[in-house]
């Protein structure tokens, strides 16, 4: 039997940054939007989508060598934007700055996940936290106005220390993330 698993780091946030993203929420309130949960708020790495569960060991073997080889650094959390595009937007979502550490973070896990047979992403890696899935837009200046306002906001600083493989369970009322194996990067 298969689990869908996904590969990430979990952001806390601060009560200043969920005000701000209250503020956005409450903007967008009469929009078709599937929102993120506050626990759920995390940064995906791999998404690996549905697994034999006999490839979990060696899933959690791999992840433990990358997190040895990856000192832990902070990320600023920085602006708001959708995806694909303004003109179709799909994902709204919070920016992380880039970083090195973090790219290099994402190409071992990109590297080690196809040796056990994932395929490798092929879009360009661009750090985020998803804050909602847009299922349909009624007014597209309020959503540009917002872009507009948060698109160059410093909200946060936040550590990124450990990497998580997640299993994702979903439902009609959200998906269920539940920690399968946390590991602590490298602490310099």
């Amino acid at each position: 039997m298969g689990k869908r698993l996904f590969i990430a780091a979990k952001l806390p946030l601060s009560d200043q940054t969920r005000k701000k993203i209250d503020f956005i929420r409450d903007r967008l309130n009469y929009e078709k939007i599937k929102w993120v949960e506050p626990q759920n708020v995390h940064l995906t790495l791999k998404f690996l989508g549905d697994t034999d569960e006999e490839l979990i060991p060696q899933i959690e073997e791999k992840l433990q060598q990358i997190a040895g080889q990856i000192p832990f650094n902070q990320v600023e959390i920085k602006g708001l934007g959708v995806f694909p595009n303004p003109f179709k937007p799909r994902v709204l979502w919070l920016g992380l700055q880039y970083e090195p550490a973090l790219k290099e973070l994402y190409d071992l896990i990109e590297n080690e996940m196809e040796l056990l047979g994932y395929e490798r992403e092929h879009r360009d890696f661009k750090p985020h936290i998803t804050l909602g899935r847009i299922k349909f837009l009624k007014n597209r200046k309020n959503l540009q106005f917002l872009l507009d306002k948060f698109k160059n906001t410093e909200f946060q600083s936040v550590k990124v220390n450990k990497i998580i493989l997640f299993e994702s369970e979903l439902f009609p009322t959200g998906p269920v993330y539940t920690e399968l194996a946390e590991l602590q990067l490298q602490q310099i």
